[in-house]
């Protein structure tokens, strides 16, 4: 949810999540997830308020 709130904070909507484009990672005993495949992503404005 971190990662979504990061590229949310930036207007942008990442419009592709499902499991393949989520990897982890075990390192130290913790796990790590990673966004991937932006390709679809978009800025995001409201019309009516010019804010995300």
């Amino acid at each position: 949810v971190s990662h979504l709130e990061y590229i949310h904070s930036y207007n942008l909507i990442h419009q592709d999540i499902k499991p393949h484009n989520i990897l982890t990672s075990i390192r130290a005993l913790q796990e790590t997830f990673f966004l991937i495949d932006f390709g679809t992503t978009q800025e995001y404005c409201d019309p009516s308020s010019h804010i995300h």
